[in-house]
């Protein structure tokens, strides 16, 4: 991941409360649809028709897992910046 950049808190940006309220409202969705995609793995039943389809759907899935997951860390890693902050 690359450097995280976070907000800086003063009086004429957002409070540290919306911002991690926004953080944790997103962090919350992003879970939701890694949730969501975990239970939409790839099934070989519907890819053995033709050879060698499955594993390459596979590896597809899990890029998109692996997408979600970064997003989660990242938003976790700003979220817990600015409560450190607090």
């Amino acid at each position: 991941m690359p450097d995280l950049i976070t907000p800086i808190v003063h009086r004429n940006g957002d409070t540290r409360e919306t911002l991690t309220a926004q953080l944790s409202t997103a962090y919350r969705a992003v879970s939701a649809a890694l949730e969501a995609l975990q239970h939409g793995a790839p099934n070989p039943r519907n890819y053995y028709v033709v050879d060698g389809l499955f594993p390459q759907a596979l590896a597809q899935h899990q890029a998109r897992l692996n997408a979600l997951i970064e997003v989660q860390q990242s938003l976790l890693a700003e979220y817990r910046t600015l409560d450190e902050e607090a």
